[in-house]
């Protein structure tokens, strides 16, 4: 580690910030807060408690965006007063303390110029459905692992996880589970998940301890802020209502607070159960089941997906393999990000795989 170090860090610093510049376009974004402010200061608007609440949602997230993006370029500046005074013979005990700033400096530009690429309906909570595919026992603890996995993401993020429905495995794990993670851009981030897992390594459920492989099938549904109950004709829906059962506690399992919703015409099925009220079930399940709607309009409009459709998880369909043995190493088929921090990605560590794949698909 030396100045040269330091040096090439300040360039390749000062390099992404103008790339996330011309991305985001400060000045555009300044505009368009003036914009919103002109809306708000008509008293019509605050008539209609849905729509100031949504333009006063859009000015405050512009403004965090201008506010990262000031604290940034001071930072950026600090970094090159670093390099200067250690030029000039700044003390060189000062090195340590000046790569570490520049580094974290680096890792936070890295993340934000993969966030200056989302449309705003990717700064929407995510619907997180996995699901246990080919593999038996072992695939339905490859999706709790999963499950695992992306609940210490959002921690480690600062986003807020919440688990809506999760349905046991015959001897271990789940057969599927429903999350929403919830924050800045978490639709967006968790994008980069979607499509088959596969999983290679030592079956713990094998007596003759013989190598396994098992999938399990990730889809994530940005959540619609309109999703209501109202929004839906009922008329398509098949509702059911049973005990919980399993995390909930007595309560859950005495009364039917469970909700279990099948949309007709489509075919799609919504449980919520982890809410110990049926009517607060019944609301999640409700708001989900429109989202996934809304999304799949969406996908058929722009042709991704065919009405019914629905991928095979097994062999062939991967987007990540995780191989836990004979060797250890994870490999996405979409960027071609390998490493061999399997244990790592596995708990949790997950933002350097996901940027991969999202500037990746910047360049398809």
């Amino acid at each position: 580690m030396n100045r040269d170090d330091l040096r090439d860090l300040g360039s390749e610093i000062a390099v992404l910030f103008s790339r996330i510049e011309n991305t985001l376009k400060p000045q555009n974004l300044k505009e368009q807060q003036l914009a919103l402010e002109a809306k708000l200061a008509d008293p019509a608007v605050w008539e209609d408690r849905k729509l100031s609440v949504k333009l006063q949602q859009e000015k405050a997230a512009l403004q965090r965006q201008l506010d990262h993006m000031d604290n940034l370029h001071t930072e950026m500046m600090s970094v090159q007063d670093d390099i200067a005074l250690l030029e000039m013979g700044e003390d060189p005990d000062h090195l340590p303390a000046a790569m570490i700033r520049a580094k974290r400096l680096l890792k936070t530009l890295n993340l934000l110029e993969v966030e200056s690429l989302f449309s705003k309906e990717e700064d929407a909570p995510a619907i997180v459905t996995i699901h246990a595919g080919a593999g038996g026992v072992d695939a339905q603890d490859w999706a709790d692992m999963l499950r695992r996995m992306y609940l210490r993401w959002a921690k480690a993020q600062s986003l807020a996880a919440k688990e809506i429905d999760a349905s046991p495995g015959s001897e271990a794990g789940i057969l599927s589970a429903t999350l929403v993670i919830s924050g800045p851009w978490a639709t967006g981030w968790m994008n980069a998940e979607a499509g088959v897992h596969r999983l290679v390594r030592i079956s713990p459920f094998d007596s003759a301890g013989r190598r396994h492989t098992s999938f399990a099938y990730v889809e994530i549904t940005p959540q619609s802020p309109d999703a209501t109950e109202e929004a839906l004709d009922l008329a398509d829906i098949h509702m059911d209502f049973f005990r919980a059962g399993g995390p909930g506690g007595q309560h859950a399992n005495k009364t039917s607070s469970a909700v279990r919703l099948v949309h007709k015409p489509t075919g799609l099925t919504v449980t919520a159960r982890n809410e110990r009220s049926q009517h607060q079930n019944r609301a999640t399940a409700m708001a989900i089941l429109q989202s996934r709607l809304h999304q799949l309009r969406q996908d058929e409009e722009e042709g991704r997906r065919k009405e019914g459709a629905r991928v095979e998880i097994a062999w062939g369909n991967q987007v990540r393999s995780y191989v836990l043995h004979p060797y250890q190493l994870v490999k996405d088929s979409r960027s071609g990000f390998e490493t061999g921090r399997v244990e790592d990605l596995l708990d949790g560590n997950l933002s350097e795989i996901m940027r991969s794949v999202l500037l990746a698909r910047r360049e398809e």
